[in-house]
């Protein structure tokens, strides 16, 4: 809660029920963040503009009972504002010219706005990853670009969507041991969490199969996926689009 509330990027509850309307209308005029829009919407102007009429109304089929359930959550939504000047604001800039005897202006520049930039935008990837990160259909791998000194684009971005509730995948193209995966099972030893879901290579291997005969685009892929997506056997994968990151995970 508190590493949220430093981000900026709103309470918990909001962001969680946009981000599952985000993966459920992936791609869609119903997605927030669209990224077939455009790298600058669905990394600001998604999370600045209000939502659509259409938008509004397939967000109240979002089930968010389990926030609800959690108090921490509906501890911060009430309070977030609060918290959000105080923990993001106040306190960050204060720190630096209160204890450490640096001037007022690095405080406001570097523990302010540099900080508060780095730590927004990184979570506002989230979204627009997929533009950045993501191989676009057709596209071969490695990427033909001079990106590749800096970033390699993959279809593992295309994962996460395909199977959201894999605990192992992330957002940075890593699977099994980025932070959020390693946190997780800490909270899983801990009793915090359970449950945990993910999927293995026999799996996988089914769905390329079935990927053979397929030659579907990436959302009619998606949409399959979610109304089957306790069962990696029952996903019919675009072998040309999407057996790059298969044949990685299988590595």
């Amino acid at each position: 809660m508190i590493c949220h509330t430093l981000a900026g990027t709103g309470p918990i509850y909001d962001w969680v029920k946009k981000h599952r309307l985000h993966h459920k209308y992936f791609g869609t005029e119903l997605d927030p963040y669209n990224p077939n829009k455009g790298f600058f919407f669905s990394h600001v102007s998604g999370f600045c503009l209000d939502l659509s009429e259409a938008q509004e109304e397939a967000l109240k089929s979002i089930d968010v009972s389990d926030l609800e359930e959690d108090k921490i959550v509906m501890f911060q939504k009430r309070f977030y504002w609060y918290m959000f000047v105080v923990m993001t604001l106040l306190l960050p800039i204060n720190a630096p010219a209160e204890y450490w005897g640096e001037s007022l202006m690095n405080a406001v520049g570097i523990a302010g706005f540099v900080r508060f930039s780095i730590v927004l935008h990184s979570s506002l990837l989230i979204h627009s990853a997929t533009r950045l990160l993501g191989l676009a259909p057709g596209e071969k791998y490695p990427s033909d670009t001079n990106l590749v000194f800096i970033m390699t684009k993959t279809y593992w971005i295309s994962y996460h969507y395909l199977a959201p509730w894999d605990y192992q995948t992330g957002e940075y193209g890593k699977y099994g041991d980025d932070c959020p995966t390693l946190f997780i099972k800490m909270c899983e030893a801990l009793g915090l969490a359970s449950d945990l879901k993910t999927t293995d290579s026999k799996l996988v291997r089914s769905a390329l199969v079935k990927s053979v005969d397929e030659k579907n685009q990436f959302l009619p892929v998606y949409m399959n996926c979610m109304q089957n997506k306790k069962n990696l056997k029952n996903i019919s994968l675009d072998l040309q689009n999407f057996s790059s990151f298969i044949l990685l995970l299988l590595k």
